[in-house]
Order: C-alpha cells, then structure tokens, then sequence
C-alpha cells in the first residue's frame, strides 16, 4: 500500500504540472511546428484523403486543434487520476468538532502555480523544458501541499486550508461551495452530519466527495 501511495504522490505531483507543458507549446509554437516538419510527420495527413482543407488554412487551424487536443487530455488524464484515488486510497473520519477554522485556498496557490509556469516561456528548447520539469517535479513532491492543479478548477473542484483545533494544517479539496463551516457536512440530502467520510491523499492533504 506505501507503494501505491507514492505512486500516487509521483503522479498527481506530475499532472499538477502538466499545464506549464501546454503553455510551452503554446509560447513555442514555431520550434515544434518546425520539429514535427523536419520529422515529416506532416505527411501523415496523406492517409487522410477525405481532409480538403487547403494547405495553408490547415496551417493555420493545426496549431489550436493540437492546443485544444492537449488540453482535453490533460483534463481526461485528470479526472482518471481522481477516480483512481477515490478507489485506491484509505478513507478516514473527519468530526466537525475537530475544524477551528478555515480558508479559500485557490486564491493562494494559483500566483505560485502561474510563476513557475511561465518560467516555461523563457526556456528555449525542448530539453531545458524537460529539465526544468525534472527538477521541479523533485523539488514540489517534497513540498507538504503540492496537490494544486488548475485543471481541478476546471473539474469543479475547489481548496480549502483548514485549521484543527489541534493546530494541524490540512489541504481539503472538494466540489463543495463553502462558505459556512455547516457546509462541509452537508450530505446529498441537504442535512447537516456530525462527521463526514474524507479520502487520505497524504498527511496534509484529502479529498471530500
């Protein structure tokens, strides 16, 4: 279970920061497009014969159908990673008499995530870009919160820091609008619970469904 558990961490680590590989591609459309020329990959719309697209209207719109492309993977890689946790990892009781407080963490997060990803647009090649992910892949898998994904933003999830009356920290993510303490143990029903059943990514870190 330790193993799958830090696969787990590797991977959401991982997909965390796979939008800074869409804005590299985006910053550097020419040094890709110029990538797949000299591979003559191109060619490959030859065993597509029913594409009428004239040659230069295709060169136009080839660039934002690979964006969009990319960006239904990496949202589709997402939500798999999200349901494989809910079936993977252990669930624990949380007591609503164990929160203290809490806050919006989305506001937080998002300048931190946005600065190193436009980091990506000053790297000038596709290697400095892999190195760059490396190191920081390393260096934010360490980190104690490192979960935020903006694509989770997208999914209709949201981040809340919560504060324990124990003074632990914790990093709570959930579709939940909150904006009372009472809403985090509402049930489908609309009635208010005592506890409710959270997913247990790593110490710091859970997920309410």
């Amino acid at each position: 279970m330790d193993i799958i558990k830090s696969v787990i961490h590797w991977i959401l680590t991982a997909i965390a920061m796979t939008l800074a590989a869409l804005i590299f591609l985006i910053s550097h459309e020419r040094l890709w497009i110029d990538w797949i020329k000299s591979k003559g990959i191109e060619k490959a719309l030859d065993f597509f014969p029913f594409v009428k697209f004239d040659p230069v209207f295709l060169k136009l719109i080839f660039p934002y159908c690979v964006y969009i492309i990319v960006l239904l993977m990496l949202i589709g890689i997402t939500a798999l990673s999200l349901k494989f946790i809910i079936k993977k990892l252990d669930k624990v009781k949380f007591k609503k008499n164990q929160i203290a407080s809490f806050e919006q963490a989305n506001d937080f997060y998002l300048p931190i995530y946005l600065g190193y990803s436009f980091v990506a647009i000053s790297l000038p090649t596709f290697k400095s870009f892999l190195l760059f992910f490396l190191l920081m892949l390393i260096l934010l898998s360490k980190t104690r919160f490192f979960y935020f994904n903006p694509l989770f933003l997208i999914l209709g999830y949201k981040f809340y820091f919560i504060d324990n009356v124990d003074k632990s920290k914790m990093l709570l993510i959930t579709k939940k609008e909150v904006k009372i303490l009472s809403d985090f143990f509402e049930n489908s029903s609309g009635k208010e619970q005592e506890e409710v059943a959270l997913i247990k990514v790593n110490n710091h870190t859970y997920l309410l469904i």
